[in-house]
């Protein structure tokens, strides 16, 4: 059995008190606020245990008073802690009584009890594969609701959030189903960012619910359910991708092309590559950040041609990146052109940046004399870049 030692670390009696310590001071901390959510989305791959309010996720109810006399969710957390302290056979014995403890307490619906004391064993040690196993078996579908509503909670905090998005991406398909449902339902932009990286993490048990989600009829979850596709590189990525890419919103023909820059593979090439000259100008940016990221040597002749007519910042900002992504000599004249400008130095910082950081990509000599040449500049913010560049050379 796998008892998640490792390494020196401290006595067990110590680790005891430390683990026990932070349970403590998670007790105190105060309940999650509510999250103000958006109408109800398509269901996922499998119902949510509880119902939810259409307009607020609320904690689900405790069909009793509360637990049993006896038996306690700090009897929990002490029990978590001594296994979190155990080695070899005595771990099962105690993991045996952790789960003894976390079922009698969730038949009286302690929900709330039974997360706390697994969020923080995660916590405590993110690394122990036999705390994940044991935190896996504690996870029903109502304690991984309660786990995900907490999260949301916390997203706010930018450590703390990745902190534990990290350690639920480790549990179970509940978790994944909890998360998912959540997703679709809140409209708040940072505890989206965060679900999402949860469900990246829990792959590949997100990625059937994530496939079922490019069918849902609000962009933004659409959006999402891509993201999760373009991180996790699912079987069938580019074919999920490309049904995106026909989604009515930008926004999502957006994230899909940089989906497919992540996806990788000959056909995310040939697909992103004919979005480089349609008609909005945040798809044609995607579109040159995906070719780029994909070094796609064919799109270079796109690239120049669109260059010449792009009249977005942006997308030309996009367009000079990825020429130096790709590393093509036959770019060298364009990017030298828009890197020491007609007008004595004076075009537009941004883009003769760019242009000079593409030309130290080409990695050729004749692109590192151009470089060369632009420590004299008069932009101070294009020599620095030039003699940041030759130095790192």
């Amino acid at each position: 059995m796998n008892d998640g030692g490792g390494g020196e670390g401290p006595r067990a009696p110590d680790l005891a008190r430390a683990v026990d310590d932070l349970f403590r001071r998670a007790e105190k901390s105060p309940p999650p606020r509510e999250v103000e959510a958006g109408p109800a989305a398509s269901p996922p791959r499998r119902p949510p245990p509880v119902e939810a309010s259409s307009d607020r996720i609320d904690l689900p109810p405790a069909p009793g008073s509360g637990p049993p006399d006896g038996v306690s969710t700090e009897d929990l957390r002490r029990a978590l802690a001594a296994f979190l302290a155990s080695r070899g056979e005595e771990r099962t014995s105690r993991a045996l009584r952790a789960r003894f403890q976390a079922e009698v307490l969730e038949a009286a619906g302690e929900y709330e009890g039974i997360a706390v004391a697994v969020e923080r064993m995660l916590l405590a040690r993110p690394d122990d594969q036999g705390a994940r196993d044991l935190a896996c078996q504690l996870v029903s579908d109502e304690v991984a609701r309660v786990l995900t509503i907490r999260l949301v909670d916390r997203a706010r905090d930018e450590g703390e959030g990745r902190d534990l998005a990290r350690a639920f991406g480790r549990l179970n398909p509940e978790m994944a189903d909890a998360v998912s449902s959540t997703l679709a339902r809140t409209e708040d932009r940072i505890a989206r960012r965060v679900l999402t990286e949860v469900l990246v993490h829990l792959a590949p048990e997100a990625q059937d619910i994530m496939a079922g989600f490019l069918q849902d009829a609000r962009w933004h979850v659409v959006r999402d359910a891509v993201t999760v596709i373009g991180r996790t590189g699912i079987p069938n990525a580019v074919q999920f991708l490309t049904t995106a890419l026909a989604h009515d919103d930008p926004r999502v023909r957006s994230e899909a092309l940089r989906a497919l820059g992540a996806v990788g593979g000959g056909d995310a090439a040939l697909l992103a590559r004919s979005y480089l000259d349609v008609g909005d100008a945040g798809v044609r940016e995607a579109a040159a950040e995906a070719v780029g990221l994909l070094r796609d040597a064919g799109a270079v002749p796109l690239l120049l041609a669109r260059l010449d007519d792009e009249s977005d910042e942006a997308g030309i900002v996009a367009i000079l990146r990825a020429l130096g992504r790709i590393g093509d000599a036959a770019a060298l004249p364009a990017l030298e052109r828009r890197a020491t400008s007609p007008r004595l130095g004076r075009g537009p910082t941004d883009l003769r940046v760019a242009a000079v950081q593409a030309l130290a990509g080409l990695d050729t000599p004749d692109a590192w004399a151009v470089v060369d040449r632009m420590v004299d500049d008069r932009d101070e913010e294009v020599r620095g870049v030039a003699k940041f560049l030759l130095r790192s050379r």
